[in-house]
């Protein structure tokens, strides 16, 4: 298969101070929002660009700061933002919409301000969640079996 760029524009950022997390999108994709009030859960995608530089987009073994033990893994095998292709990807609790501003207000993101959200899409449960999900021994058991509504910190 022949190599294709693609180009992936940002339709919004995160907004973040001491007591909101929100998720602004910018005007020419405020529409997108009709509906969404009626989640309680959203995928947020968004460009890890403090990652940005060529050293760190070929990097594809990295530690896990994570793990119990000094283990190391494969970037397809973590979460790592140190990868050929920035795009990282959150859960969010919506905790409010004013889509006349375009914001979206959320539980947690562990994003930076300022990050660039390049998609969102509805969490839904069907689809979303498995029964018999297989992680690594070295993947931390005290983050338990769900995501805690206020993420993970």
């Amino acid at each position: 298969m022949q190599k294709t760029e693609f180009k992936i524009v940002p339709i919004g950022k995160i907004l973040k101070d001491s007591s909101v997390n929100c998720i602004e999108i910018f005007i020419e994709y405020k529409e997108a929002l009709l509906e969404l009030e009626n989640y309680s859960h959203l995928h947020v995608y968004w460009w890890a660009h403090e990652f940005d530089n060529p050293e760190q987009r070929t990097v594809l073994v990295t530690d896990i700061p994570y793990s119990k033990e000094d283990t190391k893994a494969g970037i397809f095998a973590c979460r790592s933002p140190e990868r050929p292709n920035l795009i990282m990807d959150s859960i969010c609790k919506i905790r409010g919409i004013n889509a006349q501003k375009g914001k979206i207000f959320i539980e947690y993101i562990d994003a930076f301000p300022g990050t660039p959200i390049i998609d969102i899409k509805p969490y839904i449960p069907c689809v979303d969640r498995l029964k018999k999900a297989k992680v690594p021994k070295w993947f931390p058991i005290q983050w338990g079996e769900w995501l805690p509504d206020k993420g993970i910190s």
